[in-house]
C-alpha cells in the first residue's frame, strides 16, 4: 500500500489531492469510507463506493401506530408535493389550512433575495392565520409540531395539524408560486439524499398502502413517487428521490440510481450489475414484484422494504 510521498511520487500531487477530495465528498454525501477509482485521460472517475464496516441485517421496520390515521396519509401527500428545505420552512406550517387542490399563481419576479424575503413575510402571516396566534408564536408552535410529527410519537401533531384554521387562499396561492420559483433557482446540482419527511412517508405507506410481495435484493427502506421506465433513453420524467420501476434490471439504468429512493423490477435476478450499483449507493431494491400495470395506470406513491421484499402503494 502506498502512502504519503510514495503515492505522490507515483501519481503526482494534484491527483492525490483530487482523490482525497473525492473520498471526502463520498463520505459526506453517501456516508461510505471506501472508494474504487480510476484515472482516464487525466480525469478522475468514481467507480464504486462502500462502507468498510460489516453491518448486521437491519432490524425490521418499526412504525408508530398513529401513522395509520387517515389524516397522516393526507399530510404526507401534501409534504411530498412540497418537498425540500424551502417548502419545509415556508409551507408545511400552514398548508393543511388551505384547500388540497390550491393552484400556485405564477411568480413574475427575477430577484431571488427579494422573492425569498416576500415569501417569508407571507409565510409568517399565513402561519399566524392557521394557528390563530401572533406570527412569531405561531411559527415556533408550527416548527415544534412538525418536528414531533417526525418523531416516534406523532399523535398530538396529527391532531394539531388536522385542526388548523382556514387561511387566505390568495396569499397561499401567491406563496406557492414564489416557492416554485425559489425551488427552480435553487435546483441542486448534486445528490439531494433522503429528505426529512421520507421516513414518515414510508411509515404511513407501510400501514395504509396496498401491499405487493416481491423478493429482497438490496436492503433498506425508501419511499417516494413511483415512476415507470421503459427505456433508458426516455427518462425526462425522473425526479430526485423517485422510486424507479422497470421490467428488468438493465445496466443502462445505473446513472439514474444516483439520487433514487429505490428501484423495483418486475423480473430479473438479484445478481444483476444494476443491483451492485444500487448496493454501493445504498439504494434499496426489490425484484420480481408485479406492479407494472399499477404504476403505468397513474401517479402513485410507494414504499419499498428491500430487506423484506415488500412494496406498499397508494394513489396520489
Amino acid at each position: 500500500m502506498l502512502r504519503g510521498n510514495d503515492a505522490i511520487d507515483l501519481m503526482g500531487k494534484d491527483t492525490v489531492l483530487a482523490i482525497a477530495d473525492l473520498s471526502q465528498r463520498v463520505k459526506s454525501d453517501l456516508g461510505h469510507n471506501l472508494i474504487e477509482w480510476a484515472v482516464v485521460d487525466d480525469e478522475l472517475l468514481l467507480l464504486q463506493v462502500q462502507d468498510s464496516a460489516v453491518h448486521e441485517a437491519e432490524e425490521p421496520m418499526v412504525v408508530p401506530a398513529a401513522l395509520a390515521h387517515p389524516f397522516a396519509l393526507h399530510f404526507v401527500r401534501l409534504a411530498h408535493g412540497h418537498s425540500g428545505e424551502i417548502a419545509d420552512e415556508l409551507l408545511l406550517g400552514w398548508r393543511t389550512g388551505a384547500p388540497n387542490d390550491l393552484v400556485a399563481w405564477p411568480f413574475r419576479g427575477t430577484d431571488r433575495d427579494a422573492a425569498y424575503a416576500e415569501a417569508r413575510r407571507i409565510a409568517a402571516d399565513l402561519t399566524s392565520q392557521a394557528w390563530d396566534e401572533p406570527a412569531e408564536t405561531a411559527m415556533a408552535h408550527a416548527s415544534l409540531v412538525l418536528r414531533r410529527m417526525r418523531s416516534d410519537r406523532p399523535n398530538e401533531s396529527i391532531e394539531a395539524l388536522r385542526d388548523l384554521h382556514p387561511v387566505d387562499e390568495n396569499q397561499a396561492a401567491t406563496l406557492l408560486g414564489i416557492v416554485d420559483y425559489l425551488d427552480r433557482t435553487d435546483a441542486a446540482q448534486g445528490r439531494r439524499g433522503r429528505g426529512r419527511w421520507e421516513p414518515v412517508l414510508a411509515g404511513v405507506l407501510a400501514l395504509q398502502g396496498d401491499v405487493h410481495e416481491g423478493e429482497p435484493s438490496v436492503g433498506g427502506v425508501g419511499a417516494g413517487r413511483l415512476v415507470w421506465l421503459d427505456s433508458s433513453k426516455r427518462t425526462s420524467d425522473v425526479r430526485p428521490r423517485d422510486i424507479l420501476v422497470t421490467q428488468y434490471p438493465l445496466q443502462n439504468y445505473s446513472p439514474l440510481l444516483w439520487d433514487a429512493a429505490g428501484i423495483i423490477t418486475v423480473g430479473g435476478a438479484p445478481t444483476a450489475h444494476l443491483f451492485e450499483v444500487a448496493r454501493s449507493l445504498t439504494v434499496p431494491a426489490v425484484i420480481n414484484c408485479p406492479i407494472a400495470e399499477i404504476v403505468r395506470d397513474g401517479p402513485c406513491l410507494g414504499m419499498l422494504d428491500g430487506d423484506a421484499g415488500r412494496v406498499s402503494i397508494v394513489r396520489i
